[in-house]
């Protein structure tokens, strides 16, 4: 990120200004015009500036001193001599003794073998009868469903919409579902509260049920849904 200079006047702030850039490494940048003051931002922003305000026709200068070169300091090395003591050998005499071994007799034991008899016994082999179980294949029996639930589930947005009966004021805040009773027979329940009923109806095999609410006395197809999830039940 380089660093903001704010370009500024005494008396021409907030009017239109050509500004151009002459830096003290060489050459010349075109600002453009901007309005004063401007904050111009720039890595190297060493150098003069000229401001040319157009509605004047007036020119200013604004110089940022160019930096002065930093010497260099170059560091002298300086030799330090170091003084080695070299050690004088010393000849040392070291006597070697002489050892004269005195022999002991050796006792020679004389070793008696003493046979030990060991028995082996004799295996006896025990048979044990194994008993293999035979198998038998039981028939699964699937019981077939007359009658199977019914899962609704009840919008508030039914709910609210249930209204404007006269006809049977009954049927305001009320939603049906109809279906088909198990054995045959057409039925429908009735539902004043929004939720999910799992398991709720029994209905024929395979019966879905069909969702409905009465809007100002005619009947309309609910965004309530009703499915049959397949589990036997009892009617």
């Amino acid at each position: 990120m380089g660093t903001i200079l704010e370009i500024l006047t005494t008396n021409y702030n907030g009017q239109l200004a050509d500004i151009t850039f002459y830096p003290c490494s060489g050459g010349s940048i075109n600002i453009g015009n901007v309005i004063l003051p401007y904050n111009y931002q720039s890595e190297y922003y060493y150098g003069t500036y000229d401001i040319y305000i157009p509605n004047y026709d007036k020119t200013c200068s604004l110089v940022v001193p160019c930096l002065s070169p930093t010497p260099t300091i170059t560091p002298t090395n300086t030799v330090t001599p170091t003084n080695t003591i070299t050690p004088t050998q010393t000849s040392t005499v070291t006597p070697t003794n002489t050892v004269t071994p005195t022999q002991t007799p050796t006792n020679t034991p004389t070793n008696t073998n003493t046979p030990t008899n060991t028995l082996t016994p004799t295996p006896t082999l025990t048979v044990t009868p194994t008993n293999t179980p035979t198998n038998t294949n039981t028939p699964t029996v699937t019981p077939t469903c007359n009658c199977t639930y019914i899962d609704v589930t009840i919008t508030e947005f039914d709910l609210e919409n249930a209204t404007g009966n006269t006809t049977d004021p009954n049927d305001n805040g009320v939603v049906s579902v109809k279906y088909t009773k198990c054995g045959g027979g057409s039925a429908s329940k009735r539902y004043t509260i929004a939720g999910t009923y799992l398991n709720d109806i029994c209905a024929d095999s395979g019966e879905p049920g069909s969702p409905s609410y009465f809007r100002n006395n005619i009947q309309r197809t609910a965004t309530s849904t009703s499915s049959n999830n397949g589990q036997c039940c009892l009617p």
